[in-house]
């Protein structure tokens, strides 16, 4: 019955479209048991491209330090650690930052992991290079990411560069959608789910919201879970650099430095001190 129960909600769901509430929600990386499932789906294994290296090559040399927020499990700091540079990773998922400890044991490099927010962080020293890598600058609503930017500014050196990387969104990212799939690893439950999910945009907004229904096939219990990403125009960055005391001095395209276009798939952001 309970099952009966649980599927019929989920065809109700289904069926009805309103604007997610709240609308701006954030996923729990804290929680240990998220943060693992979200790793094993998400965390990539790969080491960065050599050309993101290459970049970061000629703003950042051995012996320096780095500060990587949103770490991960540690893939981009520890190729950070290897090249010379004295790397701090501070990420809010204890799980991914159990396994950044266990590689850099095995690779033999001395890296400080922090677990917690780097929003109620506090350091006592500065850093030659800043980095929000990936897409974890959208999951920041405006005035958190401005919070961000203000504690970017106190921890770089005066000659330092703040690097962040802005994915930017798929045409099908920005219209509704609605699709099923039972994932071999669902991020709300550790039992077999079956999964609904929705995608919404707001134009005006320039916000994605992604909802998720995950209906456990042998409990019948639902779990909602999803995010909230927002788009941030090179203008707008550019005025919540200013506001923090920072200067947005380039936007590339990629890696490679080209011109960030309408068509980038992201955009390489690089600030120093106003």
């Amino acid at each position: 019955m309970r099952q009966t129960k649980g599927y019929h909600k989920l065809m109700k769901l289904a069926q009805r479209h309103p604007k997610p509430s709240p609308w701006w929600f954030r996923p729990d990386y804290s929680d240990p048991d998220y943060s693992r499932r979200f790793f094993l789906i998400y965390d990539p294994a790969s080491e960065p491209a050599a050309e993101a290296l290459e970049f970061f090559a000629s703003y950042v040399s051995q012996g320096q330090t780095l500060l990587d927020i949103g770490c991960g499990g540690g893939a981009f700091a520890l190729a950070m650690a290897q090249r010379g540079l004295q790397v701090t990773g501070i990420d809010l998922g204890p799980y991914p930052i159990e396994q950044a400890v266990s590689r850099s044991e095995e690779r033999g490099l001395d890296v400080e992991w922090i677990c917690g927010s780097a929003l109620e962080q506090e350091f006592d020293r500065q850093f030659d290079c800043i980095t929000l890598l990936g897409s974890q600058l959208r999951e920041f609503p405006p005035e958190e990411l401005q919070q961000l930017l203000e504690k970017v500014k106190q921890w770089l050196k005066p000659e330092g560069h703040f690097i962040s990387e802005v994915g930017a969104l798929s045409p099908s990212e920005r219209e509704y959608g609605s699709y099923w799939y039972l994932p071999e690893v669902c991020l709300y439950t550790d039992k077999k789910a079956l999964v609904l999910g929705e995608n919404f945009y707001d134009e005006a907004e320039r916000v994605r919201v992604l909802r998720e229904y995950a209906l456990e096939i042998q409990t019948g219990r639902l779990l909602v879970g999803g995010s909230t990403e927002k788009e941030y125009t090179e203008a707008e960055l550019a005025a919540m650099n200013a506001r923090a005391g920072l200067q947005l001095v380039a936007t590339y395209g990629d890696w490679d430095r080209s011109a960030n276009t309408a068509e980038s798939k992201h955009a390489i952001c690089v600030s120093k001190l106003a």
